[in-house]
């Protein structure tokens, strides 16, 4: 899988300042500069939040974790659902998009996939 295959259809939803940022149905998956490993990301929807960490071992994903933020609110299970599904699908390419942004020093843009779960 290619990190092209990730990029497909991204746009911004919400018209927020996105640097960093990924756009899915309502779900907004950000990294942020000051953090560093483990590979995570920041999953947002409105008010709520939960960090995705991914833990890998040997080269191999071992496992996904999904963390509460201290100070804000749960996604709510059904878009926690739809977060669990998209990372299931986009899993390498998170982690590649992560080690070209805090390995390689490359800027990203924020984009939107639009694709309907199942």
């Amino acid at each position: 899988m290619t990190l092209a295959l990730f990029f497909f259809i991204f746009v911004s939803i919400l018209k927020i300042q996105c640097q960093n940022s990924l756009n899915i149905i309502g779900l907004v998956m950000r990294f942020f500069s000051d953090e560093q490993e483990p590979i995570h990301i920041h999953a947002f929807y409105n008010d709520c939040q939960l960090k995705v960490e991914f833990n890998i071992v040997d080269g191999i994903i071992s496992s996904i974790i999904y963390k509460k933020i201290q100070g804000y609110d749960v996604i709510p299970e059904d878009k926690k659902k739809d977060l669990e599904k998209l990372i299931e699908i986009y899993k390498f390419e998170i982690i590649q998009l992560w080690i070209k942004f805090f390995v390689l020093h490359e800027k990203m843009t924020c984009k939107k996939i639009s694709v309907k779960l199942k």
